[in-house]
């Protein structure tokens, strides 16, 4: 019998979406170090790589972000659903 993997919680989808944020600021730092070598006719080989990697990393944070809200709504409709002790 094969166990099912469970799904990450809340805190390790949001741990996710920000090493993803992380590396998309990684980026952004990439593209200021190649804007000087654009500027100056640098073949743009460096920027291809880079804007490769940077689109990769606006999808898989976009989709991140989209479970991490998901994710949070539930857990706060759960939370407002569970009767209060008196």
């Amino acid at each position: 019998m094969q166990m099912q993997p469970s799904s990450p919680t809340l805190r390790e989808s949001v741990d996710d979406l920000d090493q993803r944020l992380a590396r998309i600021g990684a980026g952004a730092s990439m593209l200021r170090s190649l804007a000087p070598q654009i500027r100056h006719g640098v073949p743009p080989t460096a920027l291809v790589k880079a804007t490769e990697d940077l689109g990769r990393d606006l999808l898989l944070a976009s989709a991140q972000l989209e479970l991490v809200h998901e994710r949070a709504v539930l857990e706060l409709t759960s939370l407002r659903d569970t009767p209060r002790s008196p």
